[in-house]
C-alpha cells in the first residue's frame, strides 16, 4: 500500500493529457515513459505499464508521476522534495496538490515546514519556481 498525493484542479476542470505532456517536455528533469521497471527482491525485473507517466530524475532517484485524465497526476509515498516538486507542477497547471484525505499541500504547508525546520534556510519559493 502507500499514501498517494494527487495534482488536480478542484474546480472540476481536469488536467488534460496535452497539458501534462507539454509540462513534461518543458522540464529537463522529466521524461515521458509508458512503463516503469523495478527490481524485485529475487532479482527479477518487474515492468508495469504506466501510460503517459512522467519520470522525474533528481539526485539519485527516479520518481514516476502517473497520469490519468479522470483524477490527475499522482505520486505514491512522496518525500518533502517530491512534494515541493508537485507544488511547483500544480502552480504551473493552476491546480492543487491534495492528499487522500482531502488535505492540501501548498504554500501554507511549506511555511509550516520552514517553521518546523524541515526545510533549510533557503526561501521556499526557490525550491519550486
Amino acid at each position: 500500500m502507500g499514501y498517494d498525493l494527487t495534482i488536480n484542479r478542484l474546480n472540476g476542470n481536469k488536467i488534460t493529457k496535452t497539458e501534462w505532456i507539454e509540462l513534461i517536455e518543458s522540464d529537463v528533469e522529466f521524461k515521458l515513459i509508458q512503463e516503469n521497471s523495478g527490481e524485485m527482491p529475487n532479482g527479477n525485473i518487474l515492468n508495469v505499464p504506466t501510460p503517459d507517466a512522467g519520470l522525474w530524475e533528481y539526485q539519485d532517484k527516479a520518481i514516476p508521476f502517473t497520469f490519468n485524465e479522470n483524477w490527475g497526476i499522482s505520486v505514491k509515498n512522496p518525500d518533502l522534495q517530491i512534494i515541493i516538486k508537485m507544488i511547483s507542477i500544480a502552480d504551473k497547471l493552476k491546480a492543487k496538490v491534495q492528499g487522500e484525505e482531502g488535505e492540501l499541500y501548498d504554500e501554507k504547508f511549506l511555511q509550516e515546514q520552514i517553521k518546523e525546520g524541515s526545510l533549510n534556510e533557503k526561501k521556499w519559493w526557490q525550491f519550486w519556481k
